[in-house]
């Protein structure tokens, strides 16, 4: 579990990736391109892993007859070599020394959500209680909404907004902190086009339109669900930013009936 990416979740980093892990530089992950690490306290680790390794290796070494000390002397070399794939942890990077890609907004973007469940004012209230929250260094959108003719809200973005804060609206609709939860239930669902600006995203996912939604039965309450064209499941949790392939999409009936209206 620890090999894998901290940003996608990816088993991407090979035995030699491992062995050349740094807490002092960092790599590129190979399946979504974001920095990592080797972990400090890991790093810290590492030397007298080795050597006890090494120390390991000699005692069996001292006690082999002497035709087959070469064979030990192989032995020990592997276990020094094993513990600079074993001890090695990836972390991410820190924030400064990642090269954010940049965003830049399209105002013919895709991005759609429908949302069931709210009445206008308190959609309005939610969306600038949203708003209100913006990085005020982040780029700048718009929402537009209208309602359609079965009572559901669709919102529009004429000026584009950040695939991540996009993810991010479609969960706060579901879970807003400025009004308590109606009695009747509430829906929200997304339709973009995936990006590269969206953080730590699968390279084999950008261009693929999906949608965005909450699971049926969430408990987490800070992640969403993506489903993409290809069928393909994903997790994208907002605590780390982090992508995981699914094997369940729990499509609830209320999401697959607010996809009509996307």
């Amino acid at each position: 579990m620890w090999k894998q990416c901290p940003h996608c979740r990816e088993y991407s980093f090979g035995k030699f990736e491992l062995m050349l892990l740094s807490y002092f530089s960092t790599q590129q992950c190979k399946n979504c391109g974001k920095l990592v690490r080797n972990d400090g306290l890991r790093q810290f680790l590492l030397f007298p892993a080795t050597m006890g390794a090494a120390g390991v290796g000699y005692l069996i070494v001292s006690v082999l007859p002497e035709w087959l000390v070469p064979i030990g002397l192989v032995m020990m070399v592997g276990f020094m070599l094993a513990t600079s794939i074993i001890v090695p942890k990836p972390v991410k990077a820190e924030y400064r020394e990642i090269n954010t890609i940049a965003f830049d907004p399209d105002p013919g973007n895709d991005k759609v959500i429908v949302v069931k469940g709210w009445s206008e004012e308190k959609l309005r209230e939610i969306l600038e209680g949203f708003q209100a929250q913006r990085d005020s260094e982040g780029p700048d959108y718009e929402i537009e909404f209208h309602q359609l003719r079965d009572g559901d809200y669709r919102l529009a973005f004429p000026k584009d907004i950040h695939p991540s804060e996009f993810a991010a609206l479609v969960n706060y609709l579901q879970y807003p902190i400025e009004v308590g939860l109606p009695d009747n239930a509430i829906s929200a669902t997304g339709r973009m086009t995936l990006s590269a600006t969206f953080d730590g995203i699968p390279k084999r996912l950008i261009g693929q339109k999906a949608i965005l939604y909450i699971p049926e039965k969430d408990e987490d309450h800070d992640v969403v669900y993506v489903q993409t064209e290809s069928g393909l499941s994903y997790s994208y949790s907002f605590q780390d930013c982090s992508w995981r392939q699914v094997e369940g999409a729990r499509l609830s009936g209320q999401v697959n009936r607010l996809r009509a209206n996307l």
